[in-house]
């Protein structure tokens, strides 16, 4: 079966490469209605769904390889992702579990960090956020969320000193333009 799990995972892939999307999608729903417990292929259905912008079906399927897979830190992170950006309270909650599976990786201390500023829960994110910095000075992210959580937290000379750092050196960011935006803010330009 583990060879057929691979080759619903290619022809997926060659479905979405020739531009029929749904029918990648098909590939994995028939599969999953024969094999419901294939968490490979739930998995990379979920991660389909995600790239496609179908949250909300996303976040079932990772729900479905969570209940199985606890400590699967991947589809735990895209769970986190997604139930963020959707506003989904549970965020934290799940962030929290990732940050118990591996409290040392500095992405999973700014995803907990990021959480929990993006849910007004500035100060304890901050926290999350300087060790994140402190462990990965060079990841833009990491450093865009910091400089947020410093506004926010009343500390807009530390967050204008470290965007100006960030965006000299960082030409291109997932954020950029919002970083760019609160630094012309805490610079008083409009």
């Amino acid at each position: 079966r583990q060879g057929t799990t691979q080759l619903v995972l290619v022809m997926s892939e060659l479905h979405q490469r020739a531009g029929r999307p749904d029918q990648a999608l098909a590939t994995y729903t028939d599969w999953l209605g024969k094999h419901p417990e294939d968490l490979r292929a739930r998995f990379a259905y979920g991660s389909q769904l995600q790239q496609q912008g179908k949250a909300a079906l996303a976040v079932s399927e990772y729900l479905k390889v969570m209940e199985k897979e606890p400590k699967n830190l991947v589809a735990l992170k895209n769970l986190v992702w997604l139930l963020q950006e959707s506003g989904d309270a549970r965020a934290r909650d799940y962030a929290e579990k990732l940050a118990a599976l591996e409290p040392q990786l500095p992405e999973i201390q700014d995803t907990l960090g990021w959480v929990l500023v993006q849910q007004n829960q500035t100060e304890r994110g901050l926290l999350y956020l300087e060790k994140a910095n402190s462990a990965a000075p060079k990841v833009p992210e990491i450093r865009y969320h910091l400089a947020v959580a410093y506004d926010r937290s009343g500390r807009g000379a530390d967050a204008k000193s470290l965007l100006d750092k960030l965006l000299f050196e960082a030409p291109s960011f997932d954020g950029r333009t919002d970083a760019e935006a609160l630094q012309r803010k805490l610079s008083g330009a409009n």
